[in-house]
């Protein structure tokens, strides 16, 4: 019922990475938005937690690519 996405990078020298949560009930053929897309900061880690969501599938989408970024992790949790 509920999601969390965490965005951790380093340095970002010129264009800060966005990333949208995505979900699908028909096993991967369509997918819907999810919150809205979290931008990355740099040196730091973020957080996105949603509640009430009921989806079979649920992905993590770059929705504006990022530039000069030393990435860390991104991590999507159900619970």
């Amino acid at each position: 019922d509920n999601i969390q996405m965490n965005i951790n990078v380093g340095a970002i020298t010129t264009t800060a990475p966005a990333l949208q949560l995505e979900g699908s009930d028909d096993n991967g053929l369509t997918w819907t938005a999810i919150g809205t897309p979290q931008v990355a900061v740099a040196n730091s880690t973020i957080s996105l937690r949603v509640a009430d969501v009921n989806v079979q599938l649920v992905r993590a989408k770059v929705s504006t690519a990022g530039v000069g970024v030393t990435a860390g992790h991104v991590l999507i949790k159900g619970y």
